[in-house]
């Protein structure tokens, strides 16, 4: 009787968490064009992950770590530090560990999670409990809604990559941060800061120069 009731209780909180309305505004740094400007899109995710709660979830959870959708299908709550407030990824091609520390938002959703924690994984099915495998139609059909298209789970990736280098970031940090073996990799996101550039050599015209 008590298991039950335990079960009903679990139950009612995993809904109530899933059914939390998570207001978000996303902006997504889409990969360039072959003339290498950067596509920015503006959505309001409220009005088409309604629906998905799990994925509104998902999407916050990616463009504030970097992870890759594979490393958050396969996160367990033994790679969270609660105390040190980072999670520890471990490469499955490489088998090398980097430390990604957690941010408020992130810290959010593992918080709703943790609520509803039914597994060794952080997140999973809520119908069937399992591990997500593929989420890509779902993802696909929430931007469809929002009137998008050009965006993947990888497009998060690059929009997190994006957000630190034009917040001044040095490319090596986002480079330990993404785990990109090689720094070449990670150079691929500075065309977004081209117009930080712009605006920082502008000012040099500000100067009067005496010859």
């Amino acid at each position: 009787m008590l298991a039950e009731n335990v079960n009903h209780a679990s139950a009612g909180l995993q809904k109530r968490v899933w059914s939390s309305v998570r207001r978000i505004a996303l902006e997504f740094t889409l990969p360039p064009h072959n003339d290498g400007a950067a596509r920015r899109v503006s959505v309001g995710i409220e009005s088409c992950f309604q629906a998905s709660p799990c994925i509104q979830d998902l999407i916050r959870f990616a463009v504030n770590t970097g992870l890759r959708i594979g490393e958050i299908f396969s996160l367990r709550w033994s790679d969270v530090d609660w105390e040190n407030n980072v999670l520890n990824i471990l490469a499955p091609k490489t088998q090398k560990l980097r430390t990604v520390p957690i941010n408020g938002p992130a810290r959010k959703v593992l918080d709703y999670w943790a609520l509803g924690r039914r597994n060794e994984f952080v997140f999973y099915n809520p119908d069937s409990g399992k591990p997500f495998v593929d989420l890509d139609g779902g993802f696909a059909l929430a931007c469809k809604k929002a009137g998008i298209d050009g965006v993947t789970w990888h497009t998060l990736r690059h929009t997190f990559a994006s957000r630190l280098v034009n917040r001044g970031v040095d490319i090596v940090t986002v480079q330990q941060l993404l785990g990109h073996s090689t720094i070449t990799v990670t150079m691929r996101y500075t065309h977004t800061n081209l117009d930080s550039k712009r605006t920082a050599v502008a000012k040099l015209s500000l100067i009067v120069t005496i010859w």
